[in-house]
Protein backbone atom coordinates (compact mmCIF):
# COMPACT_ATOMS: atom_id res chain seq x y z
CA UNK A 1 0.00 0.00 0.00
CA UNK A 2 1.17 3.40 -0.96
CA UNK A 3 0.56 5.46 2.15
CA UNK A 4 0.05 8.30 0.42
CA UNK A 5 -2.91 6.93 -1.60
CA UNK A 6 -5.32 4.84 0.99
CA UNK A 7 -7.50 4.40 -2.26
CA UNK A 8 -4.69 1.46 -2.74
CA UNK A 9 -4.97 -0.60 0.62
CA UNK A 10 -6.06 -3.58 0.85
CA UNK A 11 -8.65 -5.21 2.80
CA UNK A 12 -9.27 -9.01 3.37
CA UNK A 13 -11.96 -10.80 4.96
CA UNK A 14 -12.08 -14.05 6.27
CA UNK A 15 -13.56 -16.89 4.61
CA UNK A 16 -16.19 -18.41 6.66
CA UNK A 17 -15.07 -21.92 7.28
CA UNK A 18 -12.53 -20.41 9.26
CA UNK A 19 -12.71 -19.15 12.90
CA UNK A 20 -10.67 -16.37 13.87
CA UNK A 21 -9.55 -13.09 11.91
CA UNK A 22 -7.00 -11.81 14.49
CA UNK A 23 -5.41 -13.57 17.75
CA UNK A 24 -2.60 -13.32 19.97
CA UNK A 25 -0.78 -15.90 21.11
CA UNK A 26 2.15 -15.70 23.09
CA UNK A 27 5.33 -15.69 21.22
CA UNK A 28 4.05 -13.95 18.27
CA UNK A 29 2.74 -9.77 18.25
CA UNK A 30 -0.71 -9.92 16.28
CA UNK A 31 -1.34 -12.80 14.19
CA UNK A 32 -3.86 -12.88 11.67
CA UNK A 33 -5.95 -15.32 10.09
CA UNK A 34 -7.00 -18.75 11.17
CA UNK A 35 -3.45 -20.21 11.60
CA UNK A 36 -0.40 -18.06 10.88
CA UNK A 37 -1.69 -16.16 7.32
CA UNK A 38 0.12 -13.34 8.45
CA UNK A 39 1.81 -12.74 11.58
CA UNK A 40 5.00 -10.20 13.46
CA UNK A 41 7.16 -13.16 14.91
CA UNK A 42 9.29 -12.69 17.70
CA UNK A 43 12.06 -11.39 15.90
CA UNK A 44 9.93 -8.47 14.65
CA UNK A 45 10.18 -9.69 10.97
CA UNK A 46 6.65 -9.70 9.07
CA UNK A 47 5.74 -13.66 8.19
CA UNK A 48 2.54 -15.35 6.27
CA UNK A 49 2.89 -19.04 6.16
CA UNK A 50 2.84 -20.19 2.49
CA UNK A 51 0.68 -23.15 3.07
CA UNK A 52 -2.53 -21.55 4.78
CA UNK A 53 -4.76 -19.23 3.97
CA UNK A 54 -7.81 -18.28 5.88
CA UNK A 55 -8.46 -14.88 3.85
CA UNK A 56 -9.03 -14.48 -0.10
CA UNK A 57 -6.36 -13.33 -2.37
CA UNK A 58 -4.78 -10.27 -0.90
CA UNK A 59 -0.86 -10.03 -2.95
CA UNK A 60 1.24 -10.64 -0.28
CA UNK A 61 4.71 -9.84 -0.27
CA UNK A 62 6.64 -12.15 -1.49
CA UNK A 63 10.00 -11.36 -0.36
CA UNK A 64 12.68 -14.19 0.86
CA UNK A 65 11.42 -17.74 2.15
CA UNK A 66 12.64 -18.30 6.21
CA UNK A 67 11.93 -21.86 6.20
CA UNK A 68 8.11 -22.30 5.37
CA UNK A 69 7.81 -18.59 5.63
CA UNK A 70 7.57 -15.91 3.50
CA UNK A 71 9.72 -12.94 5.47
CA UNK A 72 9.08 -9.27 4.40
CA UNK A 73 9.66 -5.70 5.97
CA UNK A 74 6.31 -3.57 6.92
CA UNK A 75 6.75 0.13 7.35
CA UNK A 76 3.24 0.65 9.43
CA UNK A 77 0.22 -1.45 10.10
CA UNK A 78 -3.15 -0.51 11.59
CA UNK A 79 -5.57 -2.88 13.41
CA UNK A 80 -9.41 -1.83 13.66
CA UNK A 81 -12.33 -3.11 14.98
CA UNK A 82 -15.89 -2.11 12.63
CA UNK A 83 -18.69 -1.51 14.74
CA UNK A 84 -22.31 -2.26 13.59
CA UNK A 85 -24.59 0.95 14.88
Amino acid sequence: MNKNDHNSAKVGHIKSNYGCAIYCYQNYRPAFGDGHDLFQDSDSKWKNFSGFCSYSKVDMPQSYMSGSYNSFDVEDYEVFQVIKK
